[in-house]
């Protein structure tokens, strides 16, 4: 019997360490640089590379103990496989294969960052089956993102770089972990929609008061960044996600029904708080598409040459 206890004890611990490793690694996605004399990206390739690895290890060492494998089934793990297959054998077929599997340059175009997100995706959907965990790892990206947020306001607004005395490289108006001012106003975009969502949910964590509020404060904070930096193509990006939201709200309130006195049911089509803000949003992001110029900020952003 006792030993079954520490074996559950050990199940517990190497579970509890992964998702430990995941918490971490959400909260240095739009955060994390090592502060040392190295390449932003490979600092941020071997720390999140060094997680990851360790989550996997971990997991495994967790099924171990249990006795059993358990993963969630999706079409889109599958797809992710077949994936894998395509891009390495495209690797292996390159020119200079090792530098196509490990050594290039940027990092989004290496197989083994690939293989990395396949794993950390693997193993977030199968550590964290329970809705509170979900809900947990969607807080902390959402308050690390309002964070890097505010990093980001201060530094377009006033030329105040925070980050700049942790590192001399950091020191630029325009520095970012995520990469490019452009790349960082689509990653902004992203948690906008992200974070809007969970504000019109109706979930009982949002549905308290301070919640709600820290939750608003990041919006504002994130959409203050996209009017400064002003990339038309994340304006065109919330603009739809936007739309798509206005359709959503519309399908749930036809669905939604009452029973009225006489005991018949009747669909009830209503109108909060909800419809207002998304028409507000559509009408500043219409808006920020005809303008050609940021709203305000005192920082020149540098120009990113792209292919159209």
């Amino acid at each position: 019997m006792y030993i079954f206890y520490l074996m559950d004890m050990k199940k517990n611990m190497f579970e509890y360490g992964t998702k430990i490793l995941l918490m971490l690694v959400v909260i240095m996605i739009p955060l994390w640089f090592l502060p040392l004399p190295v390449a932003l990206e490979f600092g941020r390739e071997i720390t999140f590379s060094l997680c990851i690895i360790t989550a996997f290890i971990l997991w495994l060492l967790s099924l171990l103990t249990r006795g059993e494998i358990k993963y969630a089934s999706s079409p889109i793990l599958w797809a992710t496989g077949l994936m894998i297959i395509v891009f390495g054998a495209s690797a292996m077929l390159s020119q200079i294969p090792l530098v196509s599997l490990i050594f290039g340059n940027p990092l989004a175009e290496k197989f083994s960052s690939l293989v990395l997100g396949i794993l950390l995706m693997l193993i977030a959907s199968s550590v964290c089956s329970k809705g509170r965990y979900v809900k947990l790892i969607v807080f902390l990206l959402i308050g690390a993102s309002g964070i890097a947020g505010l990093i980001a306001f201060f530094q377009l607004a006033w030329g105040v770089s925070l980050l700049g005395h942790l590192s001399s490289y950091a020191q630029g108006t325009t520095f970012n972990v995520v990469g490019t001012m452009n790349g960082f106003a689509l990653f902004l975009v992203t948690m906008f929609v992200v974070t809007l969502g969970l504000l019109f949910s109706s979930s009982d964590a949002v549905i308290k008061a301070h919640i709600r509020y820290a939750i608003t404060a990041v919006l504002v904070i994130l959409m203050l960044d996209l009017m400064m930096i002003h990339f038309r193509t994340a304006w065109i990006v919330l603009l739809g996600s936007l739309i798509f939201f206005f359709g959503l709200m519309f399908m749930y309130m036809r669905g939604f029904k009452t029973q009225d006195k006489r005991g018949e049911k009747e669909n009830i089509i209503g109108f909060d708080w909800r419809y207002s803000m998304l028409i507000l949003l559509i009408a500043l992001s219409v808006v920020m598409l005809v303008v050609k110029t940021p709203m305000f900020g005192f920082t020149k952003l540098p120009a990113e040459v792209s292919p159209s």
